[in-house]
């Protein structure tokens, strides 16, 4: 939505020139979940793409919210028993070269350190639908006026980490990786801020020396 838009004043980060081209096709977006307006922000990011985002069955409890998730055409998942309707849904959108987006970490996050690990099922979704996965990292807006910032990955291809039919093991080892590159990315989004604030502190001093003479 336009006004959404105008009133967050998002602002992207690229990890690289790979992650900085439109995303296109089918592709599985991850992302920290920062914050209840996590979807939001996830649907900001991606304006130019329609989303079927993951949402727990417990948002589809009424009548009411059933229609209105439903009409924004989230997924319900069963975060404790996750099953074969679910998984069908994800495949239908996936290929038709949607979008499903999805928060691995499976709850929002109120630590900033971004330390939940990740459940499995998004590795498990890509590797049978084989798409890759795009990481995204959202940043805590501490304040309602500020920017919404976020910072795009490059495409995650799975396969190319395992050989042969995917085991236990492989399904959780690719779930930490996944986690180690959304760390990857906050630790790049919060460098480029840093710079920014040292920037800002620079040209103030400057300033502030200027008017003093």
């Amino acid at each position: 939505a336009i006004p959404t838009l105008i009133a967050l004043r998002q602002k992207a980060y690229y990890l690289n020139k790979t992650s900085r081209k439109t995303i296109k096709g089918a592709n599985i977006i991850i992302s920290n979940h920062e914050s209840f307006l996590g979807p939001i922000n996830i649907h900001l990011a991606l304006w130019y793409r329609r989303l079927h985002i993951l949402a727990t069955q417990e948002l589809f409890s009424t009548p009411k919210s059933e229609k209105f998730f439903t009409m924004m055409q989230c997924i319900p998942v069963n975060k404790q028993n996750f099953n074969y309707s679910t998984f069908k849904q994800v495949e239908y959108w996936l290929d038709r070269n949607s979008i499903v987006a999805i928060f691995p970490e499976g709850t929002v996050n109120e630590n900033k350190d971004l330390t939940n690990t990740f459940h499995s099922g998004a590795v498990l979704m890509a590797l049978k639908c084989k798409v890759p996965i795009i990481p995204i990292y959202i940043k805590r807006r501490e304040h309602w006026y500020e920017r919404l910032r976020y910072v795009i990955g490059e495409p995650i291809y799975l396969r190319d980490y395992i050989k042969g039919v995917p085991k236990i093991d492989d399904l959780i080892s690719l779930a930490d990786m996944l986690h180690d590159k959304e760390v990857e990315l906050k630790a790049f989004l919060d460098r480029k801020l840093q710079k920014k604030e040292k920037k800002i502190c620079f040209q103030n001093t400057r300033t502030s020396k200027r008017i003093s003479k």
